[in-house]
């Protein structure tokens, strides 16, 4: 059986645990960037964030209208907002540069908000840069809106207005309190954290009170993984991870890909004005603004576990896409494996793979350079292959040993010398 690229999306863990699916990460990244609006235009934006310097693009939203009923042209067109994110305690100016396509034209700048908002345009022969900036001081928290009109004085051009809303999100983060790191998918948290693995951390002040989101499509800049999801951030001895989801008790972290353990690294989390930083010296959990420590955190080059349905039975499924578990996890669509049969197991922190992890990419594969020992119910299961699918996805593929007894049978796994989590199940039947 070879490995998948693109099995149906399937929820694994339950709650609010572990927010990732079958198809995780780069499956689904790749599905929401194919559904993006075709474009004829775009306007590149390359923002400086309050809290992080990235690139995007504005398309031009569909509904342009003519200027005139008679005339197909100028167009009068409306971009997707431009977004800033403002915490308070923070630099109060943002600001962010606009790549427009002018055409040759030249156009007048008019701004409308409730803020100070100002842009300026500077025009070459290539186009033109719009430099945009506000002032966030004393604004309370809460989502204010404007709007940059781009007018062209010149008539033979294809737009005339160039309409930019804007969008100012000002959020107020209190201390966080973080009170537990540990490998996603292993319910026990008894599993070490790991290179290019995804890891819960637990919490109080993870983020803006009442704000919980899981990344989307707009968070994926130029094919990478977002590193900052609203001001909420997570780095390791420097190397940022991959934020997944956010809430005020809980961060999903993708763990950045490296070829040595980190366990001397520092695990940095940023929530706006505020940082945490285990140093490795004092009881866990000590927590202080802008240097305070967290011990407890222990890192290795493998953290093999496998993901879950609902914190015992392994998430897997039949050669057909279907999933496999008793009848009554999940009604209708689960059912157990049989005896002898090809299955798909699904993981999380095996480490390296024969092709090197590219950080940040929605894309990931490559076999793992040794297989894994697994076990059913005691038994050798033979294994076909193992590898990595898409980011932190391991996709093991087993054949259930002709003898394994129906019923829950124990499943686990052994990885260069390292255990996977204690108390996962796969049902079987005859």
């Amino acid at each position: 059986m070879p490995p998948r690229t693109a099995p149906p999306e399937r929820e694994i863990g339950s709650g609010q645990r572990v927010r990732y699916s079958l198809r995780r990460s780069a499956r689904s990244i790749q599905r929401a960037n194919s559904s993006r609006p075709a474009r004829q235009k775009t306007i590149t934006m390359k923002p400086v964030h309050s809290l992080l310097l990235f690139s995007v693009t504005l398309p031009l939203l569909g509904q342009c209208t003519n200027s005139t009923p008679a005339n197909p042209l100028p167009l009068v067109c409306t971009t997707a907002p431009l977004p800033f994110y403002y915490v308070v305690g923070q630099n109060q100016i943002l600001t962010a540069s606009i790549l427009v396509p002018t055409e040759g034209a030249l156009y007048s700048v008019t701004t409308s908000s409730s803020y100070p908002l100002l842009a300026t345009l500077l025009s070459t022969n290539s186009g033109a840069t719009l430099s945009v900036s506000t002032n966030a001081s004393g604004l309370n928290a809460g989502v204010y809106t404007g709007q940059i009109t781009l007018a062209a004085t010149n008539s033979f051009i294809t737009f005339k207005q160039i309409m930019i809303p804007v969008v100012l999100t000002v959020n107020v983060f209190a201390q966080p309190n973080v009170k537990a790191i540990v490998n996603a998918a292993d319910a026990t948290g008894t599993l070490l954290g790991a290179p290019n693995t995804w890891m819960t951390l637990y919490g109080t002040n993870l983020a803006p009170p009442e704000h919980a989101r899981s990344w989307q499509t707009s968070d994926f800049i130029n094919n990478q993984m977002p590193t900052n999801l609203d001001g909420v951030s997570v780095s390791f001895g420097g190397a940022s991870g991959y934020i997944s989801y956010i809430s005020p008790t809980q961060i999903n972290v993708l763990t950045p890909p490296s070829g040595t353990a980190l366990d001397e690294m520092q695990l940095t989390i940023s929530l706006g004005a505020y940082s945490v930083t285990n140093c490795g010296s004092n009881p866990w959990p000590a927590v202080a603004v802008g240097g305070g420590c967290l011990s407890g955190i222990s890192f290795d080059l493998e953290s093999p576990a496998f993901f879950t349905f609902d914190g015992q039975h392994v998430a897997a499924e039949h050669a057909d896409g279907s999933l496999i578990g008793p009848a009554s996890l999940i009604p209708g669509q689960t059912a157990p494996a049989k005896p002898g049969e090809a299955i798909v197991l699904y993981g999380n922190g095996f480490g390296t793979t024969s092709i090197p992890i590219i950080p940040g990419s929605v894309s990931q594969s490559g076999a793992l350079p040794s297989m894994p020992i697994v076990e059913i119910g005691g038994l050798g299961a033979a294994v076909q292959f193992a590898g990595s699918i898409s980011p932190g996805l391991y996709q093991i593929n087993v054949v259930v040993p002709a003898s394994a007894i129906d019923g829950d049978n124990i499943l686990s796994a052994i990885y260069d010398k390292m255990n996977t989590q204690p108390g996962v199940f796969l049902s079987v039947q005859h």
